[in-house]
């Protein structure tokens, strides 16, 4: 165990690593680590037969690909691909045929569609990471920035690391921060492993509005480790506190009182633009247009 899972043992306690998907990482956990290693092997299985360069894996199918974490220790309940916009159906078409069943419905303003098969295995496609205008992310611009790498005797193109942190940061702030203890560790994992440009990462940052989220991330990381993980400005206020607190609770984080939490946190550290532009969209383009057709389809 690594002086980051201690410390994250010390502050929040052995049993919160059940809750925060870190369970793998104690001692006697050796069950949980066979079914990790299968169902990761299956994960892993499925992607490689997939036409090289369609899907490109996030969050953490690209850690285990790219060794950031053994099959055994990375808890992964579904595996996200993202595609290019314009191949989203031959990539929903690809998954059909190879016997993933679609579930629920999906329309032209869905950015996912989630599919399973045999029940356990379940992949989430995404035509982009977000609905429009919330944030500023150029699906191009992320398909520009992969890298080479060797697996299995395959030429696999994946995430550049700079691009891992923005995803994983934004995730981290899109949920408004009620997420596992794990996407803090895998940060630490990629910025500590991989080949980050931490001044790349500083520019995407604001041109996508996460940077206020980035430094706030940095902030809490420096509470719990002493550590200016991306050389940024330190905060210490009181969000920081009541984070600190919010990580604490993964038992507690359902519910109304958590929900209005997590949208505080997500929306006040995004530009007021964004935020107008996307309400304008997402009451106008999503529901009320989404009404009127539906409401059209039932005379």
């Amino acid at each position: 165990m690594d002086r980051y899972l201690k410390r994250l043992k010390e502050i929040f306690g052995e049993d919160s690593f059940h809750f925060n998907k870190l369970s793998p990482f104690l001692e006697g956990s050796e069950m949980e680590r066979e079914m990790n290693f299968v169902r990761n092997g299956k994960y892993i299985e499925d992607f490689l037969e997939f036409p090289p360069g369609l899907f490109l894996p996030i969050k953490g199918l690209s850690l285990l690909l790219k060794g950031y974490y053994s099959p055994k220790e990375r808890q992964m309940n579904d595996m996200d691909l993202l595609v290019r916009p314009e191949l989203f159906f031959d990539g929903l078409e690809i998954l059909r045929k190879m016997g993933y069943r679609q579930l629920g419905r999906f329309n032209r303003y869905s950015y996912e569609i989630s599919l399973v098969r045999d029940d356990f295995l379940k992949v989430d496609l995404h035509k982009n990471l977000f609905y429009p205008h919330l944030y500023r992310i150029d699906i191009d611009e992320i398909f520009k920035n992969l890298k080479e790498i060797s697996f299995s005797g395959k030429k696999l193109f994946l995430l550049d690391d700079t691009f891992e942190i923005l995803i994983l940061v934004f995730s981290i702030i899109n949920n408004g921060f009620n997420v596992p203890l794990l996407s803090f560790y895998d940060l630490i994992r990629v910025i500590k492993r991989g080949d980050v440009d931490l001044n790349l990462l500083r520019e995407i940052s604001l041109k996508w509005g996460i940077f206020r989220g980035l430094v706030l991330i940095n902030s809490l990381m420096y509470e719990v480790f002493g550590e200016n993980f991306f050389e940024l400005e330190i905060k210490r206020d009181k969000r920081v506190k009541e984070l600190l607190e919010i990580l604490s609770k993964p038992i507690e984080r359902k519910g109304i009182k958590w929900r209005k939490r997590e949208f505080r946190y997500k929306f006040s550290l995004l530009p007021i633009k964004n935020q107008f532009f996307f309400f304008l969209y997402y009451f106008f383009r999503l529901k009320i247009l989404s009404k009127v057709k539906g409401n059209f389809q039932a005379l």
